[in-house]
């Protein structure tokens, strides 16, 4: 027997960005008292590294000018801001621009760069750029699908009063070939593959770097203990059930790769060496010693940038996130 409800996808999108949703009321990561701090938000040493991969793909690009970097799901602009901060080669080419969905998180933006509410139309911002997010598929809509007895079924978010369970609802066969015990939970990433889609089309010839908490594939996730790819955040810890009181926390999901079928897939730490993580910090540390016995503001930043490297590259948390990138043509 299956029943109607809504969508999980639709639940989340009312509870994240509907009237009082939690997003559209002002929360925001990395803002005090809100939900969890993303990598920028540890501090500017990310957004150096970044810059410095923007500097190889605009050469790899050919160097275009103006050079246009569409930052998807950006906030408040905390990437941007590290990233103008580093004073990248590509600087005077870049058109940097925020797109964020959250009007407050939007409106601050835009008082450090280009803000807007979605993606650009295709071919408006020129022929050649760069699509990059740091956390933003985990944010994206998505359905949950459930191993039942006779094959994967998409759960349907049914409201009883004021309270909302999970029912069942039609058959998902795209997952068949996962297999997993009866009761077993997967997210399916509809809007994320849907964004990339349009993402892709921003322009002819593009380099997409998205990076994000999950798993390289959907059958990890199936086979994981606890349900735990689908969390719940609220004042910098975790939250309660996701079916509980809409627009109170934050909803997110880790990400199963392969459903995106990346190009490269590599680990938050190792994507930041290729990019030089380990010169800044070694210069940094340099720094350090020659200034420590000074004290002054340089010597403080650097150590600061040492410590920041330390969380980036942590295999539990930053360090083990995965990035995603596509070349567009292939």
């Amino acid at each position: 027997m299956t029943v109607d409800g809504v969508g999980f996808d639709d639940f989340m999108d009312t509870a994240l960005y509907g009237g009082g949703g939690f997003y559209s009321s002002g929360s925001a990561p990395g803002r005090r008292g809100a939900a969890f701090l993303t990598s920028p938000e540890i501090g500017p040493l990310f957004g150096a590294v970044v810059a410095r991969a923007l500097d190889a793909w605009w050469h790899q690009l050919g160097q275009p000018s103006p050079f246009p970097v569409v930052e998807a799901g950006g906030g408040r602009g905390s990437l941007a801001t590290a990233i103008l901060a580093a004073k990248p080669r590509c600087a005077d080419a870049l058109h940097y621009v925020v797109v964020e969905r959250a009007a407050p998180a939007r409106t601050e933006a835009a008082t450090i760069v280009d803000a807007r509410a979605e993606l650009p139309e295709p071919g408006s911002l020129g022929m050649t750029g760069v699509v990059l997010a740091n956390e933003l598929l985990d944010n994206l809509v998505f359905k949950v699908v459930e191993r039942a007895h006779d094959g994967w079924r998409e759960l349907r978010v049914v409201r009883t009063g004021d309270r909302y369970a999970f029912g069942m609802g039609e058959k998902v066969p795209r997952f068949d070939h996962i297999h997993a015990e009866v009761g077993a939970r997967i997210p399916w990433h509809t809007a994320a593959i849907q964004w990339l889609s349009r993402a892709r089309c921003v322009f002819e010839q593009s380099h997409i770097a998205l990076i994000d908490y999950g798993t390289r594939t959907t059958d990890e996730l199936a086979r994981w203990a606890g349900r735990d790819w689908l969390r719940t955040y609220r004042d910098q810890g975790r939250g309660k059930d996701p079916l509980r009181k809409p627009g109170s926390q934050d909803i997110t999901t880790d990400i199963a790769f392969d459903q995106l079928a990346p190009h490269t897939l590599s680990t938050q730490a190792d994507w930041l060496r290729a990019h030089g993580i380990d010169e800044l910090v070694a210069a940094a540390r340099a720094t350090w010693h020659e200034r420590a016995a000074i004290g002054d503001l340089e010597a403080l930043k650097a150590r600061s940038r040492v410590s920041e490297a330390d969380a980036l590259l942590d295999p539990s948390g930053p360090g083990g996130f995965l990035v995603a990138e596509w070349d567009t043509p292939t």
